[in-house]
């Protein structure tokens, strides 16, 4: 009977035992519910299912245990990113898509101005080939003071601007088509320094 008991006893650690080993231990991630369609994770002592290595254990820092120094960040924004207003043939009255043209680029003169204090703009107007050059220059003219007064109007100090036709004769395309004369009808805005 001493035996049996024995046996027993003996049989049950076993089985405890190999039910302990056989058994994997299954970690749960802390706030992801069982089961749930998001990745799982498992702590940052795994990366793609390997240990990480502790830092001790990384070898020498790229300059020789020298640290690196920081990134240099830019002192402030590239310069401002400015869209064309496009016009119709022989007007200077706002289209839509000028108007929203003109909104962002008041925009992007205020955040200018907040980085660069002195930043000053010039608003240049630009025709297509057609009618005379004194016609043109005028008409040029019309378009970047139209576009001037909206940018006021949103709120751009008017000593920021500065108006200037070039007419026809700094055309972006040459081709003697509508769709290249659409192109060539338009105020462009350009950043001209500090002060006048």
């Amino acid at each position: 009977m001493a035996m049996d008991k024995t046996g027993i006893v003996l049989c049950t650690v076993i089985m405890f035992g190999v039910a302990a080993t056989g058994c994997a231990k299954k970690t749960v991630p802390v706030g992801i519910p069982p089961h749930s369609n998001q990745p799982q994770f498992y702590g940052p002592e795994l990366i793609g299912g390997r240990p990480m290595a502790s830092p001790s254990k990384r070898g020498p820092e790229p300059t020789g245990g020298v640290p690196l120094p920081p990134p240099m960040l830019p002192s402030g924004p590239p310069p401002a990113h400015l869209e064309e207003a496009y016009f119709d043939y022989d007007a200077a009255i706002l289209r839509m898509d000028a108007v929203v043209a003109l909104d962002i680029d008041s925009a992007a003169i205020k955040m200018r101005r907040r980085f660069f204090p002195d930043a000053h703009f010039t608003i240049e107007g630009h025709c297509d080939e057609r009618g005379s050059a004194e016609y043109n220059l005028a008409l040029g003219d019309q378009r970047a003071r139209a576009a001037m007064e909206y940018l006021v109007a949103a709120g751009v100090p008017a000593e920021l601007l500065t108006v200037v036709s070039y007419g026809k004769d700094k055309p972006v395309c040459e081709e003697h088509t509508e769709s290249c004369w659409q192109r060539n009808r338009r105020v462009h805005i350009v950043e001209s320094g500090s002060g006048r």
